[in-house]
């Protein structure tokens, strides 16, 4: 998820966009106001978010790569 930065953090300054995909970084970062960060629904990410995310969770590739969105975002959310 791209987000922006409301405060520098590390080498990146305030404004300066990143891609986060971790859900729990985004949570602390933006509970931290360092992100404005509001959990999304898994129906509102994009397939290759989605995909992104069952990479992440190591869930294996053959049960998920042929799915389309509505049918994958079940799957993550039975797992």
């Amino acid at each position: 998820m791209k987000v922006t930065l409301l405060r520098k953090v590390g080498d990146h300054p305030e404004g300066a966009e990143l891609d986060i995909l971790d859900e729990t970084v985004l949570e602390a970062w933006g509970a931290a106001g360092v992100i404005e960060y509001k959990k999304r629904s898994l129906s509102d990410f994009k397939v290759d978010e989605l995909k992104a995310l069952a990479v992440e969770k190591e869930l294996p590739k053959e049960e998920w790569e042929a799915l389309k969105k509505d049918d994958l975002v079940q799957y993550l959310t039975d797992k």
